[in-house]
């Protein structure tokens, strides 16, 4: 916790901790191994340092090409790391962060941006801008003299 401590929260914690240990569980170790787990950050940087070195391989189990390196180097300096670079990679779970994060109502807002075109079930299908032409796609009239 963060911030100043009165007597009452410093007691509900102590109380919080006995019964941690009373359970079994060691709250200085379990500190220890937050310390030390990998960040996203760190993560990043060995897999760029792999990429660079050619371990991590590409298409046809060859390695990466340059090209590819840079450009994902670029997109994981660019976006992964100031994003999530902070994040211990124990709290991360499949598709989601375990800490909601700002950007959640950005991508929302990014999954309804563009829309495909279809049918409304009560107006029927989009209506063609020109009407169809019976004499044919290249035809251009000429006035009527």
């Amino acid at each position: 916790m963060h911030g100043v401590w009165t007597p009452e929260t410093a007691r509900r914690e102590a109380k919080t901790v006995l019964g941690q240990i009373a359970q079994g569980q060691d709250p200085a170790t379990e500190r220890e191994e937050e310390r030390r787990a990998v960040t996203v950050r760190e993560l990043c940087q060995k897999y760029i340092a792999n990429m660079k070195a050619g371990l991590v391989l590409g298409k046809g189990g060859r390695p990466k090409k340059a090209t590819t390196v840079a450009t994902d180097s670029g997109h994981i300096r660019g976006h992964i790391i100031p994003l999530l670079g902070t994040r211990r990679m124990k709290d991360i779970i499949v598709g989601k962060t375990s800490v909601v994060m700002k950007t959640e109502k950005l991508r929302s807002k990014a999954d309804h941006a563009w829309r495909p075109r279809h049918r409304h079930p009560r107006h029927g299908p989009p209506r063609r801008r020109f009407p169809p032409c019976d004499r044919g796609r290249n035809h251009q009239s000429k006035p009527d003299a």
